[in-house]
């Protein structure tokens, strides 16, 4: 008997060999009038997925020529399905590492993509090949990526096919909380779209859930729903997996009578489609039951042909197998031979397009040659005319550089002269006003920051001393370079003359009486002469009690106070000089403060707060101010490095904007 048995074995893969398949007419008829490549791949794959349950070769060259047409058009969609299928077919054979490298390739193209579908079914695909290899943990990974697209996209279908084998591995694992939650949804979402099939599994799952968790009532309830679902379909094959899971659940309450009729009706309806392994385990249940029962003999007749069938069903396993491994061989020679005619018709295409471009390249030269030829003969002629004209133009170009050479040598001169007369300017400057060595004379706690824009500035600081009080200012003139100069000696001698005979003075009166003078009696501007003005913060310190008047003239003072606080002073908004036209005189207000011990006073223009830097911005007041009091915390004499290293800083590469002068005390 099993001489016989190996006998029809070999005939059968000798019978397998020969089935070397190939694309029917009919197909490639219909795929080759569609003139566009995507939508042959589009045909090939559909025809692909019908074709592999039953003709597994088939449709694996099928799904290979979809793939080659995909990449022609580079149809990337295409691309994942093609590689999809493949994968399934090796999964279906065995071939498992092979069939995870076809659905990794699915997977990068439908992740460049972003496509959710295809990263849905992708993940779907690992998952099968996971779970054939009862690599459960890993399969469970796969399904809940796929669930979490599929969710995205709102596919019910989808969401379905994952939560169905969620819960089948769930239960494998006896983890049947989750098993039934899976279940459960699955249930709720094939109820609303109204699939009586769908509700029939949901059903079964659940019940199968309650009975290992001993839940026998919500099993029983459950099974007899899905029967009656069953009956309503009047599929045979439904409601011999019904009886045969009712007979399970009376057996696990060992209820051995309705177990043994609820085993018979699952046989009857078995035997009647013949389904070999359902009759299978129907006759072993039956030799359990009646053997509780202690119906010895029936017990035998059903384990008899338990026995019996189960040597059938060996042989065609066996035969599956053969026939798998065979599968297996010609899928691995259909590949062989695709990849070699693909490599032939790639070696083609390159020694094709290699005579084209060839062709090409050598038409082109031959015309490129004839046309230099042509040019050739048009350029001498112009040559000739061309070199006439240059030598002219070159000869007019050497006189016109002699001139410029003296012109460059004569504005250098001026320019040595300028600069030289600026120097002397700024010595002259420094000799009529030198407050950088009176202010740290008078004041030993205190430093000067100046940074004149050109070599003199129109900034300038003033300072005298008399028996009770120290006059001291810092001062914006009109301009800055020589002529700002000449206006800060103006105002420099002005202020002398008038303190020199009025010891006791307000600031206030000081430049009111300044304004008043500013200008000759007998002056008169004319239309397009631009005014003398002058900006300035003036102060009066009173040497005993520390008591500061102030005046100022659109300018700000800073007071830091030992505590850390600080005060902006500013009282006027009048400019000295800028408003001689008005027949009315200017009055300016006077205050004062009361200073401390460790006060720090700061005076300045604005050209510190106006200079560009980062981002082509200006510094601001605000950023200045905060500036200063950083700056207070540290002793006067580090202040003036501190400040022009930050001032450097911040210009950066940005040209002085203006003249620039700080002036700090500490009392």
């Amino acid at each position: 008997m099993r001489s016989l048995n190996l006998l029809l074995i070999l005939l059968f893969a000798c019978l397998l060999s020969k089935g070397n398949l190939t694309i029917p007419d009919s197909i490639v008829t219909k795929y080759n009038i569609l003139k566009n490549d995507s939508n042959k791949a589009e045909y090939l794959i559909n025809k692909a997925l019908t074709l592999q349950g039953n003709y597994p070769k088939l449709a694996f060259e099928l799904a290979e020529k979809a793939l080659f047409y995909s990449e022609q058009s580079n149809y990337i969609q295409g691309m994942c399905k093609s590689y999809n299928i493949l994968g399934s077919i090796k999964c279906n054979v065995g071939e498992y590492v092979t069939a995870i490298e076809y659905h990794e390739k699915a997977f990068e193209r439908a992740k460049f993509i972003n496509d959710f579908l295809l990263l849905s079914e992708t993940y779907n695909y690992m998952g099968n090949v996971a779970y054939a290899q009862k690599k459960y943990s890993k399969a469970i990974e796969y399904y809940k990526e796929s669930l979490q697209y599929s969710e995205k996209l709102k596919s019910k279908t989808q969401s379905l096919n994952n939560l169905y084998k969620l819960g089948l591995i769930y239960e494998t694992l006896d983890n049947l909380n989750d098993a039934y939650r899976c279940y459960k949804r699955s249930l709720l979402i094939e109820e609303e779209l109204k699939n009586k099939e769908g509700i029939f599994y949901s059903l079964m799952g659940i019940a199968s859930v309650s009975m290992k968790k001993e839940n026998f009532y919500q099993a029983y309830v459950l099974y007899n729903k899905a029967k009656d679902i069953a009956k309503e379909l009047n599929i045979l094959s439904y409601q011999s997996l019904v009886y045969s899971k009712l007979g399970d659940l009376a057996k696990a309450q060992k209820k051995y009578v309705e177990a043994l009729n609820n085993y018979m009706i699952a046989l009857k309806i078995a035997d009647s489609l013949e389904y070999y392994k359902d009759k299978r385990d129907c006759y072993y249940n039956l030799a359990y039951t009646n053997e509780k029962l202690q119906y010895y003999k029936e017990a035998y007749n059903n384990l008899y042909r338990f026995v019996e069938i189960n040597d059938t069903l060996y042989n065609a396993e066996v035969n599956e197998q053969i026939a798998r491994m065979q599968m297996r061989f010609d899928l691995k020679a259909k590949e062989k031979e695709i990849e070699f005619f693909k490599q032939k018709e790639e070696q083609r295409t390159k020694e094709r397009n290699f005579m084209i471009v060839g062709s090409i390249f050598l038409v082109i030269i031959l015309v490129l040659l004839f046309l230099l030829y042509k040019n050739r003969q048009k350029h001498a002629q112009k040559l000739k005319a061309q070199y006439n004209e240059i030598k002219e133009k070159q000869d007019e170009l050497n006189t016109a550089i002699e001139q410029l050479n003296q012109l460059n040598y004569e504005l250098k001169k001026s320019n040595d002269e300028i600069t030289d007369s600026l120097l002397y300017a700024s010595t002259l400057q420094q000799m009529l006003l030198p407050f950088e060595q009176q202010f740290k004379q008078y004041f030993h706690e205190s430093f000067v920051f100046n940074q004149p824009k050109h070599l003199v500035s129109g900034d300038f600081a003033w300072i005298y001393e008399t028996d009770h009080y120290c006059y001291f200012a810092v001062a914006d003139c009109t301009g800055h370079g020589l002529a700002g100069a000449l206006v800060s000696i103006k105002a420099s001698s002005l202020l002398n003359n008038y303190i020199f005979t009025h010891h006791q003075a307000s600031t206030g009166e000081i430049l009111s009486w300044l304004n008043e003078n500013w200008n000759p009696i007998y002056h008169r501007k004319t239309t397009n002469e631009q005014e003398d003005s002058l900006e300035i913060s003036l102060c009066r310190l009173n040497k005993q009690n520390l008591e500061m008047q102030y005046s100022t003239t659109n300018h700000k003072i800073v007071i830091v106070h030992q505590t850390g606080e600080s005060s902006i002073l500013n009282n006027n908004m009048f400019c000295i000089g800028g408003n001689f036209n008005n027949n009315e005189p200017i009055h300016f207000n006077t205050d004062q403060i009361n200073l401390k011990t460790e006060d720090t006073i700061y005076l300045f223009t604005d050209g510190f707060a106006d200079q560009f830097g980062n981002g082509n911005q200006k510094l601001m007041f605000n950023a200045f101010l905060e500036q200063l009091k950083s700056l207070s915390k540290y002793p006067i004499h580090q202040q003036e490095t501190i400040l022009k290293n930050f001032f450097i800083e911040w210009k950066g590469k940005n040209h002085q904007t203006d003249d620039v002068l700080v002036i700090g005390i500490r009392i």
